[in-house]
C-alpha cells in the first residue's frame, strides 16, 4: 500500500523523483535613453531614428527540471531550458553630415554636410 511508505518531514519520499515543466511568456520594448549630448554624433536624427525603429518584441522561456532526493539533506537536480528572445529594429538611414561641436558649452551647434 502506498500510503504505509516511509516518508521525510516534507511529505516526500527518499529516492523519489520530482519533474517539473516551466513556461513564461513576456512582451517587452527597449528604452532608448540619449547619450548625453552627443547621441547627435552619429546622425542628428538619431534619437528620432531608433525611437521610431524599434518595436515590442515577444519572448518566451520553456523548460524541464528533474530532482532526486538522495537523503533527508540532499537533493540533486538537472534541467533543460530554452529561451526565445526577440527585437525587431530597423535602424535604416544615411550619414550625410557631420556635428560642429562647440568645446565651451560640451555640445553640438550645428552640422555640415559630407563633401
Amino acid at each position: 500500500n502506498i500510503n504505509n511508505l516511509p516518508t521525510n518531514n516534507h511529505g516526500r519520499q527518499k529516492g523519489q523523483w520530482e519533474i517539473g515543466l516551466s513556461a513564461s511568456p513576456a512582451l517587452a520594448s527597449k528604452l532608448v535613453k540619449q547619450n548625453g549630448n552627443f547621441s547627435g554624433l552619429l546622425n542628428r536624427k538619431y534619437n528620432s531614428i531608433t525611437t521610431n525603429g524599434e518595436s515590442a518584441g515577444f519572448s518566451y522561456q520553456v523548460g524541464l527540471t528533474a530532482n532526486r532526493k538522495l537523503n533527508e539533506n540532499l537533493y540533486i537536480g538537472f534541467g533543460l531550458r530554452y529561451d526565445q528572445i526577440g527585437e525587431s529594429v530597423n535602424y535604416n538611414y544615411t550619414i550625410d553630415n557631420f556635428p560642429v561641436l562647440n568645446s565651451e558649452r560640451n555640445q553640438i551647434d550645428t552640422y555640415q554636410p559630407l563633401r
